[in-house]
């Protein structure tokens, strides 16, 4: 205890002075997942080879990142009938009508949407934009399809191999999202799904 203590009271006084603090390990301090910059002699790449090595060594390393821990999730019962199933497209890769109307963010988005696909077999490059950073969407922008496989889906639904395909696709921009909001949105994607009778979702991403 007098040890904690002492620890305790020394970092109190460094924080009374605005003075810097130094890490947990040298300050005896709890840590909490904060990321702050400071200079270091070696690059990511020489810090991050010097990890791996001494973890297939089985020797003792520290990494820089805290691991995120997440609660299990139940998984669902399966479908037990695809072709009399109601199934519905979701993407978190940022595909939107032109003109983003739903003012979806590329990063740490906080909105979703809901864009009809009614009477459409076929998603044209023309009529879509991406919202969502980090990756090359070219490909996407020629051909949405690649993103929301709307094209795949009609065709299992007139080759009955489905029951039928909600003529609705959601979507929002999954890139750097806490974990508040992707949570909040998920929960509500999960509800209409569920006000709708849908029975599967493909969700596909990045």
């Amino acid at each position: 205890m007098r040890d904690v203590l002492t620890r305790m009271a020394t970092l109190a006084r460094k924080l009374l002075a605005k003075e810097s603090v130094g890490l947990p390990k040298e300050e005896g301090y709890i840590p909490r997942g904060l990321i702050r910059d400071h200079f270091v002699e070696k690059t990511a790449a020489e810090r991050l080879v010097e990890m791996v090595l001494a973890k297939v060594k089985d020797e003792p390393f520290e990494s820089e990142m805290m691991p995120t821990a997440f609660a299990p999730v139940t998984m669902p019962p399966g479908v037990r009938d695809l072709k009399k199933a109601k199934l519905m497209l979701i993407t978190d890769g940022g595909l939107v009508p032109k003109g983003n109307p739903d003012k979806i963010q590329s990063s740490a988005a906080t909105r979703w949407g809901s864009y009809s696909i009614k009477d459409c077999a076929d998603l044209r490059g023309e009529d879509y934009e991406i919202f969502h950073g980090g990756y090359d969407p070219q490909f996407v922008r020629q051909d949405p399809n690649r993103l929301v496989p709307l094209d795949v889906m009609r065709e299992l639904e007139q080759e009955g191999l489905i029951g039928e395909l909600y003529d609705e696709f959601i979507s929002t921009s999954g890139l750097a999202n806490p974990l508040s909001n992707t949570r909040r949105m998920g929960r509500e994607m999960a509800e209409k799904a569920k006000r709708l009778g849908i029975d599967a979702i493909i969700l596909t991403s990045t």
